[in-house]
């Protein structure tokens, strides 16, 4: 499975990446990016089954990102420090709302969801081919594996 993560800050794109990595014995790709524009490009390069995305960013917000993607084929987590965008993001349909901290097991079972809604909802998408990039642009760690923007 492939998980992007969008976040402004660097410490939280490692700390989520870090509880993903404890959480599955299974193989999952997890790319990052720190903002608005750069998600756009690793969307498009990568297409994420699963994308964990901040609200406020220092180039725009999550919600300005989705706008901009005329048809999402990943399921959307948001985590966030603001509760405020719960509603809203919901009319983007979210899976879920994660404030920050983001505790682990919620992380978790969120993560559940979307691998089982991804399943269901895009079953000729989940099995994910290579995307071809170089072992200089990804990090190998317990069978998971790591890029950022």
């Amino acid at each position: 499975m492939k998980i992007l993560l969008i976040d402004n800050e660097n410490e939280i794109r490692q700390v989520l990446k870090e509880m993903i990595l404890l959480w599955s014995d299974e193989n999952h790709t997890i790319y990052e990016a720190n903002g608005v524009e750069t998600g756009l490009i690793a969307i498009q390069q990568h297409q994420p089954d699963v994308l964990l995305l901040d609200v406020e960013m220092d180039d725009g917000t999550g919600f300005d990102l989705l706008k901009r993607i005329s048809e999402p084929m990943f399921q959307l987590i948001f985590t966030t420090g603001h509760n405020k965008y719960a509603v809203q993001a919901f009319k983007f349909s979210a899976i879920d709302y994660l404030l920050k901290p983001i505790d682990p097991i919620e992380l978790a079972s969120c993560l559940e969801k979307g691998i089982k809604t991804r399943k269901t909802t895009y079953p000729s998408k989940t099995a994910h081919s290579d995307d071809g990039a170089t072992d200089g642009q990804k990090t190998k760690r317990s069978s998971n594996r790591a890029e950022r923007y």
